[in-house]
């Protein structure tokens, strides 16, 4: 076998959003795992900005991430069932001092929870870490409502302060849990073919 071809054959790529409110820290959050800097001044995404991000390696495989981040804007919310088609992942952002963001997850989940299967690997990140002084979205609230929408993990972590590996870990579980998910299904398609 081919160097070229072995290496393609040990790479996946996985589609993820990164979903949430308006200012949360989904820009910041998406450029620290890019450039492992914290980005200050942002700008409002206009829509959608797309990301690659590699280096990810799951069971020894490279991860290539296209990772969604899918504006928190209202005006843009319409546009939202464009971009889940063909998602694998989400991650749903929330920023830890402002209760209502929780409610922006259910919401969300509630318009639109007919373009994702039953076990769609979710993560909750609550984002702003450096501000937990000002914590209004209570660890009690998150954790019920990991458990309510069967969420695989939930992180806390701040763009600012954390580091690029802790950034790195979040995205690393959901993309284990893409894979674990497909390999489940892999197995399962595998065990319906008959040999004669």
């Amino acid at each position: 076998m081919a160097i070229a071809q072995y290496l393609e054959d040990k790479q996946f790529t996985y589609k993820i959003g990164l979903i949430g409110d308006k200012d949360v820290g989904k820009t910041t959050l998406n450029h620290k795992l890019e450039n492992g800097k914290f980005l200050k001044k942002t700008f409002k995404t206009l829509g959608v900005d797309i990301k690659v991000k590699r280096e990810i390696y799951v069971n020894n495989y490279e991860i290539k991430m296209i990772i969604f981040d899918i504006s928190g804007e209202e005006r843009f919310y319409f546009l939202t069932p464009t971009y889940l088609k063909g998602l694998e992942g989400i991650i749903f952002v929330y920023d830890i001092t402002k209760k209502e963001g929780i409610n922006y997850i259910k919401k969300w989940l509630k318009d639109f929870e007919k373009y994702l299967s039953k076990d769609f690997p979710i993560i909750l990140l609550g984002c702003k870490l450096d501000l937990k002084e000002e914590r209004e979205v209570m660890k009690k609230d998150i954790k019920k409502l990991t458990q309510e929408i069967s969420a695989g993990f939930h992180y806390e972590c701040s763009s600012k302060l954390s580091d690029e590996k802790t950034i790195k870990n979040i995205f690393s579980s959901l993309a284990k849990m893409i894979y674990t998910k497909k390999e489940k299904k892999r197995k399962n398609n595998y065990k319906d073919i008959i040999f004669y």
